[in-house]
């Protein structure tokens, strides 16, 4: 099955996930415009025997497709050495991520999750939300100053959202 990262709805890497849990024996490609760490990772991670980029010729793609439907797994050199950079096999934002997670009380997601939404509350309104002190809250937001290593309401809030920490 050839499947496209971008797909409407129900994204390729999910659907990529529930091929695999579904029809453990079907061999899934993947096809993509980037061809990025993410693409890389996340496709082979979810069950994808080979990523290919958009607009490759048949001449490239049907070997690929002969080695995928005899069982094999393709990868390109780019593909080989992301894998090999991240052993892991997590993305540098997912690694950042986590980094993060482990320093983070429950108490100061709390803060965090009301510090983004879109009233922009202050430390006082936040305090009486949570019931704990204004003093409480500064602490939890200077702890999470280093954390995050900002300097800012601002880029504490931006960095939570852009590693999935908390939605908005």
């Amino acid at each position: 099955m050839v499947v496209d990262l971008q797909m409407p709805v129900m994204d390729g890497f999910a659907t990529l996930e529930a091929l695999r849990t579904e029809f453990p024996g079907l061999h899934a490609v993947a096809i993509s415009f980037q061809v990025d760490e993410t693409s890389v990772l996340r496709a082979y991670r979810s069950g994808a025997r080979a990523l290919v980029p958009k607009g490759m010729g048949a001449g490239e793609l049907l070997p690929i497709l002969r080695t995928v439907l005899e069982g094999g797994i393709h990868m390109t050199e780019h593909a080989q050495r992301i894998m090999l950079e991240n052993p892991d096999g997590l993305t540098s934002l997912e690694r950042e991520r986590a980094q993060i997670l482990v320093k983070l009380t429950p108490r100061m997601v709390d803060v965090l999750r009301c510090m983004a939404r879109p009233d922009d509350p202050t430390y006082e309104q936040i305090a009486k939300e949570l019931n704990i002190s204004r003093r409480t809250v500064e602490g939890h937001v200077s702890d999470m100053f280093e954390v995050f290593n900002v300097r800012s309401k601002t880029a504490l809030v931006v960095n939570a959202v852009r590693l999935g920490v908390v939605g908005i």
